[in-house]
């Protein structure tokens, strides 16, 4: 195999990876809401979470248990009345369907009101897990 094909065919294969499949198509996600917590450094310690999980195989769970849509709805409406309101997470598999990521982040945008209050973020957590702290501010 030639150099050149061996790069191509990686190149092909990660920029699928972040793809759905429609049918016969391949179609990229919408991207994240702008107005969601992107991966950064938290100061002091790591404010309190929720997670939601979404498989490339449509799966939706809640801090790792497999629940329904309809039960993610029932749980984020009592995350939304908790004082203080924790975040809530979304990551994503690669591959994951589209109408069920852009159900979930519309979902959490309705029902956490994201945009007024801003609890709500989406990446990957372990980004967010070992992103350092910048030395002007150490962890007390």
């Amino acid at each position: 195999m030639s150099r050149v094909w061996v790069i191509a065919l990686w190149m092909g294969i990660l920029l699928d990876a972040g793809c759905s499949k429609q049918g016969s198509t391949t179609v990229a996600c919408t991207p994240p809401m702008t107005n969601w917590e992107k991966p950064g450094p938290f100061y002091g310690l790591m404010p309190v979470m929720n997670k939601v999980a979404l498989d490339s195989r449509g799966m939706i769970y809640w801090n790792g248990q497999r629940v329904s849509f309809s039960e993610l709805s029932e749980l984020l409406g009592g995350a939304g009345k908790m004082d203080p309101q924790p975040i809530t997470f979304l990551e994503t598999e690669m591959g994951a369907p589209c109408k069920t990521l852009d159900a979930i982040r519309n979902e959490m945008n309705r029902t956490l009101n994201c945009e007024r209050h801003g609890p709500c973020g989406e990446g990957i957590m372990t980004v967010w897990q070992a992103m350092p702290n910048p030395p002007e501010r150490p962890v007390s």
